[in-house]
């Protein structure tokens, strides 16, 4: 039997690694316009830095990997744990690092672990793309956070998605106006009230409070999201209101009003968020689950020993991301060498002479030499969906010539080095071969 990739990882080939880098690579473009420099940490910390009391929470304790020290001396708080998400080794880096100058505007797209059963948008070895601005308390901060993955959602071309957001600040007022003493419990159940009938929901809030408290709540929570924030304003006061101003900046920063919505129900599972949170969904296609998602965690650097510092960020999830990004951002991306094909040996010094100047201008070839007959190397072209063959032969040799065949439309040029150069230098367009199918009946 064949070896396998551990569970809950995955192999990423050429074609999938090309769309894949499309898509970094329109995140990338978004971070660096609004002024975010990128950073890479080690993929491990100690187990201590990772776990944390006001970090990741004891639920998410349980799913680090932790790496077994060769050493039978050595200590517990000398423990290794692969990293679980970025803000926490940003955080580390911050407080080792006081004197850097704030705020500090980070990014990154690098790879994390979970150990967790792999499903559905959920894998032990994922991939993020996030950002962390650091030193700046105003809501335009927070509401730069909604605009910089608005914009980098839309530069990968994926539309149709809504920002769901809440404030960990209000939900401790509300649960405070609410006479609860298990708040954590009322937190678990706003977590879950997506995933429960209506009727299933409401006994649970019954159980976790008195009976008046119960009535208010859910007389809220049964009318519109809008409604309930306006009426939260008055029990939970700047929380609520602070919530509002950071939508109204971002709708400044290009954010579709229609793409952001107050939810109740909007958590967050990590312990180290402070203020504004918020998820985001495709319309229609909840069932994928949230496709980014964070927040404000003032108190998160001076956890790793530094000072208080207040922050904010967010991460995209690149596995749930991939599958909703159009065919056109990778239109080119997945480019095929052009082949070239010396005749005979002769032919194979001029061959590699193309090769040189193709590559000199970023134009992929491989020079596949006469071990096979002409006609099988074209079919081997045609196969692998290669766009250009260029054939040399004793007469191309002669005359400093090269004949370039489009393996679309079929047709051969005779053309010198400078214009083989430029003719296989740009790729066949997606119009080119509809045309051919077309053609074909």
């Amino acid at each position: 039997m064949a070896a396998q990739t551990p569970k809950g990882t995955k192999d990423y080939l050429p074609d999938e690694m090309a769309r894949r880098t499309a898509v970094f690579d329109a995140f990338r473009r978004v971070f660096l316009n609004y002024d975010y420099g990128e950073i890479a940490t080690p993929a491990f910390e100690y187990l201590k830095t990772l776990s944390k009391e006001g970090g990741t929470g004891e639920e998410s304790e349980t799913q680090f990997f932790k790496i077994q020290s060769r050493r039978r001396d050595e200590q517990a708080e000398d423990t290794l744990a692969l990293r679980y998400d970025m803000t926490t080794p940003v955080c580390r880096v911050l407080a080792a690092n006081p004197n850097l100058r704030k705020p500090v505007k980070w990014f990154y797209i690098t790879n994390m672990w979970r150990y967790e059963n792999p499903q559905k948008g959920r894998m032990r070895e994922f991939w993020q793309a996030g950002m962390e601005n650091i030193g700046s308390r105003g809501d335009a901060a927070d509401a730069e956070v909604l605009a910089v993955t608005y914009d980098a959602l839309a530069r990968a071309g994926i539309t149709g998605f809504v920002f769901k957001i809440n404030s960990r600040e209000v939900l401790d007022k509300l649960a405070d106006s609410l006479c609860l003493k298990d708040k954590a419990e009322f937190y678990k159940a706003l977590d879950k009230r997506g995933k429960l009938s209506p009727d299933e929901w409401e006994k649970w809030i019954r159980e976790i409070m008195a009976p008046e408290s119960a009535a208010r709540f859910l007389e809220l929570a049964r009318g519109p999201a809008e409604g309930l924030l306006a009426e939260m304003t008055g029990a939970v006061g700047e929380g609520a209101q602070r919530l509002q101003r950071i939508m109204g900046l971002a709708a400044d920063m290009g954010v579709p009003r229609s793409a952001m919505a107050f939810d109740i129900s909007i958590v967050r599972g990590l312990d180290y968020y402070t203020g504004f949170v918020f998820e985001t969904f495709m319309t229609g296609r909840e069932d994928i689950g949230s496709i980014a998602s964070g927040g404000r965690y003032d108190n998160l650097i001076s956890v790793e020993g530094g000072e208080p510092t207040p922050a904010t960020g967010m991460a995209i999830g690149i596995e749930r991301v991939m599958g909703l990004v159009p065919d056109s951002l990778f239109e080119g991306r997945v480019r095929r060498p052009v082949y070239l094909l010396p005749l005979d040996a002769s032919a194979e010094p001029a061959a590699v002479s193309a090769a040189r100047a193709l590559r000199a201008r970023d134009v992929p070839c491989s020079v596949e030499r006469g071990e096979k007959s002409l006609k099988k190397r074209l079919g081997d072209a045609s196969e692998r969906g290669i766009e250009y063959c260029v054939l040399i032969g004793e007469k191309e040799v002669r005359e400093k010539t090269f004949t370039v065949k489009n393996m679309v439309s079929g047709t051969q040029t005779l053309l010198d080095m400078e214009g083989m150069v430029d003719a296989v230098g740009k790729p066949i367009t997606a119009a080119d071969r509809v045309k051919k199918f077309a053609e074909k009946g």
